[in-house]
């Protein structure tokens, strides 16, 4: 783990630390000092002619046990995370309904079209708009689904070089296996969501009075590959 001092724009310092970390796990709310901290997962979709990347991050704002209890209750049998696209459209309901009361803000960053050979670099350009608006929401620490330490790597150089460029203050960046965090479960839920929207032009008929309130929480930003 590194730590790196820069100055913002207005020549202030802040420092990051870039590496791996423990994300505390608790809940009832987020007392004064406790550090406010971001789940992120990835998705792409194909739809008109096009292939389109996602990076969704939910901001914990006060999960409770209880809340994570029941969205590991979804979890079916023999399977080690939640992911959209295993699940029939009734655990899709249920999951939704469940997003849409947890204690949270969404944010989205999606961009197209992908090269599916440079896939890197449509995650960087995402990330790029995403980390930012992060920090801008109070956010200490963003914890992404662990990927092979090379990718993992890279990602902690995107946020480096964030910090140089003065766009990213005191963030701390860390990844986890989605299997060990069920937060990082909520992001693919979304993502499920908007992808099938985005593709086919509207929510699903089991799922749309929950998607229409969820959507109501999420900020968008869609940019050029």
């Amino acid at each position: 783990m590194s730590g790196i001092t820069t100055k913002d724009k207005q020549g202030n310092r802040s420092n990051l630390t870039v590496g791996r970390g423990m994300v505390p796990q608790g809940g009832g709310g987020v007392p004064l000092g406790i550090e406010t901290v971001a789940y992120v997962d990835e998705s792409m979709r194909d739809f008109d002619g096009e292939t389109t990347y996602y990076l969704c991050a939910i901001i914990d704002r006060g999960m409770t046990e209880d809340a994570i209890q029941s969205l590991c209750s979804l979890l079916p049998r023999e399977a080690k995370k939640l992911h959209w696209r295993e699940m029939g459209v009734s655990l899709q309901s249920d999951s939704l309904k469940l997003m849409g009361s947890l204690a949270m803000d969404v944010i989205i960053v999606s961009g197209r079209p992908v090269n599916l050979r440079k896939q890197e670099r449509a995650r960087r350009k995402c990330l790029e708009v995403l980390l930012p608006l992060l920090g801008s929401a109070g956010v200490d620490r963003v914890v992404m689904e662990s990927r092979s330490e090379a990718q993992n790597k890279r990602d902690r150089e995107m946020a480096v070089s964030l910090i140089r460029k003065g766009w990213l203050g005191d963030v701390t960046l860390a990844h986890k296996r989605g299997s060990d965090e069920p937060r990082l479960w909520v992001p693919d839920q979304i993502l499920g969501a908007q992808g099938h929207v985005d593709a086919k032009g509207s929510a699903h008929e089991n799922w749309v009075l929950e998607w229409r309130r969820l959507k109501q929480r999420v900020e968008r930003r869609e940019i050029a590959l």
